[in-house]
Formats: structure tokens, C-alpha cells, sequence
């Protein structure tokens, strides 16, 4: 396997592009201007322990915007444009291809969050509050998981499809569902089971499939570890069961099941 060349490959490109660049300093500028506008009121005890649940709720909605555009050309790309038959004519076969497609554009998308929250503490400590690094640690950790994942979406669409006109529809229509029409599709299998009739009540099953959505578990997870009780949720779009172990079980599942059924398709597929 030389999936690592691949991957190595991958980010020696943003580089040479700028796209790391560009990358750092989008999640930079955010990181740093909430550590350092943020910090011109307020007690700063209270403050260590919510800027990074402040940066990290803002993030949610970007992490997963630049993960899907850096991923879903990965495979889409190569493919329309005829480079992929070339590499391939090389000692690389495709699981080497979809592999250091998926590692290394997880790697630029992480390198990002992670820069976001590393401005985060030197914007605060330019105010002189220096933030918990526990709950900074936590909060990248988490970002950084959900930019993952969406990389894993991004490049599971790249490589389900042939055209990078088609990656781009449907990552942008999986970016919706995540984020606006998730939460009714559980009312919307609770209506289809009742025979295409509106129940008096969900079934209880309905909250397991809210919480199949990875912003939900994403979520439950920044609830349990960073915003904590004396913040409240840190909810976004509302979550589904409370529960840490679900959520991680998921999130594991976005990540590697579903690229396992892209790559099978990919694999199996003309180019």
C-alpha cells in the first residue's frame, strides 16, 4: 500500500496552491478575532472556559462548508479530467488513491480547525486572558472530528460519481440535509411506517434517527465535554439522544463506513 505517498501528495499540492494557506487563515481570523474581541468585556474566569465553546460554535456551520469543498473534487476531479487513469497506470492502485485522497485532505481540513483555536489563545492572551487549555484541547478535538467527517462525506460523494459537476450537487445537497432538513425526516418515516398517515405520536425510534445525523452527535459530545452545565447546550440544530457512547459510535461510523461503501463502489466502477 503507498497510500501515505498519495497523502503526503495531497497537502505538498495545497501548499504549493496556497490552499493550506488560505485554509489557516480562514479558521485563524475566526479563532483570533473572537480571542480577541470577545475579550474586551466580561469576567475573565468566565472567560477561559467560554471562548472555546464560543469559537467552536462557530465553527460548526464553516467546518463542515470547507470540508465538503476540499473533498469533493478528490476523486471527481481526477476522474473527468483523465489524470486518475494516468495515476493508476502507476505502481498506485485505488484503494492507494482513495485512501491518500481521504487522509490527506482530512489532514489540511484538521490542520485548519486546529490553527483556528491556537489564534484563539494568543488573540485572548494579547487581552491577557489565557484561556482553559483543557477546553481549548477538547474543543479542537472536536472540530477537528467534525471536519473529518465531512471530508469523509465529501470524498465518499467524489468517488460515488463521474463528473465533479455531480460531486458538487451532491455535497452541497448533503450540506442541506445535514443542517436544515435532518430534523424532519424522522416525522417523515414516522408518517411513511404509519401508512401515509400522520401519527397522534412519534414512535420512540424517531430520536435514534436525529441522532444518525453527525451534527447531532457532534453535538451531544461538545454538550458532555466542552459547554458542560454551566453553560447549557451548545446545540446548533437541536440534538437527538443523549447519550456520549451513541454519538461516538456514529461519528465512527460516518467515518469509516461510509467511505467503505463509496471505495467498494469506486473500485468496482468503470473510470
Amino acid at each position: 500500500m503507498r497510500w501515505h505517498r498519495l497523502a503526503r501528495e495531497e497537502v505538498r499540492d495545497a501548499t504549493r496552491t496556497r490552499t493550506l494557506l488560505v485554509t489557516v487563515a480562514i479558521f485563524a481570523l475566526v479563532g483570533g478575532a473572537q480571542g480577541y474581541l470577545s475579550t474586551t468585556t466580561g469576567d475573565p474566569e468566565t472567560l477561559r472556559a467560554a471562548l472555546p465553546l464560543v469559537v467552536l460554535s462557530a465553527m460548526t456551520l464553516l467546518v463542515p462548508i470547507v470540508a465538503l469543498g476540499l473533498s469533493y473534487e478528490g476523486i471527481a476531479g481526477p476522474r473527468t479530467s483523465g489524470s486518475l487513469q494516468f495515476l493508476l497506470g502507476l505502481p498506485y492502485s485505488r484503494r492507494d488513491y482513495f485512501l491518500g485522497t481521504y487522509v490527506g485532505r482530512a489532514a489540511l481540513v484538521a490542520t485548519g480547525v486546529v490553527s483556528g483555536f491556537v489564534a484563539l489563545a494568543l488573540g485572548a492572551a494579547v487581552r491577557g486572558v489565557f484561556v482553559s487549555p483543557t477546553k481549548t484541547l477538547l474543543a479542537a478535538v472536536l472540530g477537528a472530528t467534525l471536519g473529518v467527517v465531512f471530508v469523509a462525506v465529501g470524498v465518499s460523494i467524489s468517488a460515488s460519481v463521474r463528473s465533479t459537476a455531480a460531486a458538487g450537487t451532491l455535497a452541497f445537497g448533503a450540506f442541506l440535509l445535514f443542517f436544515f432538513f435532518w430534523s424532519s425526516l424522522p416525522g417523515l418515516l414516522a408518517y411513511v411506517a404509519n401508512g401515509f398517515a400522520q401519527p397522534e405520536t412519534l414512535p420512540g425510534w424517531t430520536p435514534y434517527v436525529r441522532s444518525l445525523n453527525p451534527v447531532s452527535s457532534f453535538q451531544v459530545l461538545v454538550d458532555a465535554f466542552v459547554a458542560g452545565p454551566d453553560f447549557g447546550g451548545g446545540g446548533f440544530i437541536g440534538t437527538g439522544v443523549e447519550s456520549v457512547g451513541l454519538a461516538v459510535a456514529v461519528l465512527l461510523g460516518w467515518l469509516t463506513l461510509v467511505p467503505l461503501a463509496a471505495y467498494r463502489r469506486f473500485s468496482a466502477g468503470d473510470l
